[in-house]
């Protein structure tokens, strides 16, 4: 098996079975504290609004590798960047994915149990004032 085989399986695994999961998680908030501010809260969150596009990027990453383009000047200096660029893109946009996934799961932790919740949101307030 290719390694970009690999990290593709990987975004496919993390879109395909991981992302609905968090979905339905967000939904669950909703339920928990019977209040749309925590959602829209939620939803404010950067890791919360960076995972799609990370999400996006990476599957683009892939799809730019499997068109396999030839370079359009023949970089010497570069030769190997140039030659394994895709391979390259899709690798460091996985590891992004990855990143964006775990940082946005240790999120909905802190926001899935009242007392957690509680605590962040009074340091986030103090870090305010």
């Amino acid at each position: 098996m290719n390694e970009v085989e690999i990290y593709a399986t990987t975004i496919v695994a993390i879109l395909g079975i991981a992302y609905p999961l968090v979905l339905q998680v967000i939904s669950k908030l909703d339920d928990t504290y019977g209040s749309t501010r925590i959602i829209e809260l939620f939803e404010s969150e950067w890791v919360r609004r960076w995972f799609p596009y990370q999400l996006y990027a990476s599957l683009f990453s892939v799809f730019l590798w499997s068109l396999k383009l030839e370079p359009l000047y023949p970089f010497k200096e570069l030769g190997y960047i140039v030659d394994n660029s895709g391979t390259l893109l899709v690798i460091c946009n996985t590891i992004l994915l990855v990143v964006a996934f775990i940082l946005l799961v240790n999120k909905l932790f802190v926001y899935s149990t009242t007392s957690s919740i509680a605590r962040y949101l009074m340091e986030k307030h103090n870090e305010r004032h």
